[in-house]
């Protein structure tokens, strides 16, 4: 049987296939570590010769790096997963890329009534929808068309609403985009640019003076030190991506530790545009709901010295977008545009603006302020459908996630990596992703082994054979798991590519993009059937690999049922009876104790001679007659004591503000999944009625 260090190699040696020769032999067992050092500079070598510019299906595949995995969503430790809720770039994308959604909406709702007319559907028509690239492939529930909302009586107004803002600059063009650097995180990073040849001239003259001020010890002020000292040029994206090549960036950054980061120029804010996600469980009626929430939370929002005469709103239109062919089938996501200053129509159907934009929409945390609402609001219609996740709007540090964040794809790089192109920001999420898959099979891992730890203590000498052939059985499994990530990963662009290309070539409206479409998506399939061959390998172990892991697993039930048999704690109704029945060795059985005593609702209570369970609380005697007084066994009670402490604290808080009755309230949803699940755990118990009783 082949080791897993053969297939690793075997994986790197063909993702560098056709990349240049002095790296062909490279005995490299890092899978992660080829993607996220060498491959980056192999392709901006290739890329260098190659035309990306043109037509996506025009530009060179690379077939045999990985793509993006299937699912790579995490979840918190309380259940939880990250609520995608984003602002878009408005620079080069205006207003009028809306007009398409909202054409024919002249009966929408009144300004005034901002929760009517949900339900209308926006005829877009094909002139309208020609008009806006993006909208194309896009539509409404059930094939018809975008389902969306606007309180802007013509579509035409939103062009109305981009003049009026850009009339009110002298300057309406954008400046340059910039880099900005935080030279006190990464010195060693900024002093090997500065004397690299490929360095701009006036990113080295921007580097030297930082190095100068640190020299001499001079602080920044407090404006430089949140974000960074700026050097603008207009190929700083080109140069942050070279920057990101360099041997001594680090290989996970966040908001508070990048060395440097890349912005685009101060242009002229006509409008905020953004996307947000719904979960694919919730209905219409669900949808419609959370769209008026936060139609509301726009429409409250004006300056103190704003009128409160009637017919002033905040312009905003937003638009339900479903899956197609051309999206992920679980992508329902909306789309939404607002203005940035309240306004209100006159008599002659003109609109007239308010002097001042409103500040808390203008200032920075307002997106923040959106996404927890529509959070909020998308968590409520999860809990009224007894859905078993929820949203957190926050970041991954936040959530308690060891990740870094996957950053967004817009356009044409998506398009790109459909057609097989590997782009920087494309193969930086690949590789996050791809870790992540590797982290949850490590997970699932060290959770199969944990498993067998409490079932088969290692002290047990009885069980011994049975431990060591479940323990092998569980590490053929994981190392089948992780060959099976190889075959997946090698795949992944190709297959990526041959789903795609018919769809786009079914969408593309000149012969040329038919066709090569289509020539793309040919390749793609004669790529994946030679990989098929290739990979039998691959598949053949990963099959020895379970069948040998099913043949232990057999084997060490044998040895067990052999062996003395040995009974679980009971637990519920089946628990006297079971007591009498518990003949297993000391140290299993106190362990068994300790693992019920922490997932029971059973109170661990200070004793004269140390931690234990008082037989109040434990009205079953499910851990009666077990010796819980080792050092061992007392540590463990303290962790377990510290623990439901903390329940216990919030349960009892609970009910002090709100009386019994609350403990009971099944439609509440203002609680987390860990307090909810507390207080299941703790409200009926023997300790709580005691502090009922009270």
């Amino acid at each position: 049987m082949a080791s897993l260090s053969a297939f690793s190699k075997r994986f790197c040696r063909r993702v560098i296939q056709d990349m240049p020769a002095d790296l062909e032999a490279m005995a490299c067992e890092d899978p992660l570590g080829v993607l996220r050092h060498h491959v980056p500079r192999l392709i901006d070598g290739i890329a260098r010769y190659d035309d990306a510019r043109g037509p996506a299906y025009t530009s060179r595949p690379f077939f045999s790096i990985p793509g993006s995995p299937p699912v790579s969503r995490l979840r918190s430790a309380d259940g939880h997963i990250p609520f995608h809720f984003a602002k878009n770039m408005v620079e080069g994308r205006t207003a009028h890329a809306f007009d398409a959604y909202a054409r024919g909406k002249g009966q929408g709702a009144e300004p005034d009534a901002p929760g009517e007319g949900l339900v209308k559907a926006v005829d877009v028509g094909i002139d309208g929808a020609a008009k806006d690239a993006y909208m194309r492939g896009h539509g409404g529930r059930d094939g018809g068309p975008a389902d969306g909302w606007t309180n802007l009586r013509d579509p035409a107004d939103w062009t109305v609403v981009e003049a009026f803002e850009r009339d009110r600059r002298l300057q309406p063009d954008g400046n340059p985009p910039g880099i900005s650097v935080f030279y006190e995180r990464a010195p060693v990073l900024f002093d090997e640019i500065a004397r690299d040849a490929e360095c701009p001239a006036g990113l080295r003259k921007t580097i030297a003076r930082e190095q100068k001020r640190v020299a001499a010890s001079r602080p920044l002020s407090d404006r430089k030190a949140r974000d960074g000292v700026r050097w603008i040029d207009a190929r700083a994206f080109d140069v942050y991506a070279w920057i990101k090549t360099q041997d001594h960036w680090p290989d996970a950054v966040d908001k508070t530790t990048r060395p440097a980061r890349v912005s685009e120029g101060r242009a002229v804010q006509t409008h905020l545009a953004g996307e947000g996600e719904y979960h694919a469980d919730l209905g219409a009626d669900a949808r419609i709901r959370i769209q008026a929430g936060m139609i509301d939370l726009v429409q409250r929002q004006r300056n103190p010295a704003s009128t409160d005469e009637p017919g002033w709103f905040m312009p905003m239109t937003i638009c339900d977008h479903t899956p197609d062919g051309l999206n992920d089938p679980l992508n329902d996501h909306f789309h939404w545009l607002m203005g940035t200053r309240r306004a209100r129509y006159l008599e002659d159907g003109s609109l007239e603006f308010e002097a001042n934009k409103v500040g808390a929409i203008t200032r920075d945390g307002w997106i923040d302020v959106m996404r927890e609402e529509v959070a909020r609001l998308t968590n409520i219609e999860l809990a009224a459908i007894d859905a078993d996740v929820r949203y957190h709007p926050g970041t991954l540090a936040e959530m308690g996630i060891d990740a870094t964040a996957q950053r967004k794809m817009h356009g044409r790089r998506t398009v790109l990596e459909r057609a097989g192109f590997s782009t920087e920001r494309g193969l930086s999420n690949d590789v996050e992703g791809w870790r992540r898959v590797f982290a949850a099979a490590a997970t699932s891992h060290d959770a199969e082994l944990g498993a067998i730890d409490r079932a088969l203590p290692a002290s047990d000498p009885d069980h011994e054979r049975a431990r060591a052939a479940k323990i092998e059985a569980a590490n053929l499994r994981h190392e089948a798991a992780q060959i099976q990530i190889l075959i997946d990963m090698s795949r992944s662009r190709a297959a990526r590519t041959a789903r795609f290309a018919p769809e786009y070539a079914a969408a593309a409206t000149s012969p040329r993009a038919v066709a090569g479409w289509t020539v793309r998506g040919r390749e793609a399939e004669r790529h994946l059937q030679a990989l098929d061959v290739e990979l039998g390998l691959e598949h053949d172990a990963v099959a020895d690999r379970v069948a040998e892991a099913a043949r232990l697993d057999i084997e060490a039930t044998a040895l067990l049922a052999r062996s003395a048999p040995s009974t679980d704690l009971a637990t519920g109704a089946e628990a006297v009876g079971a007591r009498e029945r518990i003949s297993v060795p000391s140290a299993t059985r106190t362990h068994r104790a300790l693992d019920l005593i922490a997932k029971a609702p059973l109170l661990v209570s200070e004793g004269e001679h140390g931690l234990l369970v008082d037989p109040r609380d434990d009205p079953d005697d499910l851990v009666r007659g077990v010796d819980l007084g080792g050092g061992r066994e007392q540590r463990r009670l303290a962790g377990i004591r510290a623990a439901q402490q903390r329940e216990l604290a919030q349960v009892q808080a609970l009910a002090r503000r709100h009386g019994a009755a609350a403990l009971f309230d099944e439609t509440c949803d203002t609680h987390s999944a860990w307090f909810g699940q507390a207080l299941r755990k703790w409200r009926d118990t023997p300790v709580m009625h005691r502090h009922l009783a009270k």
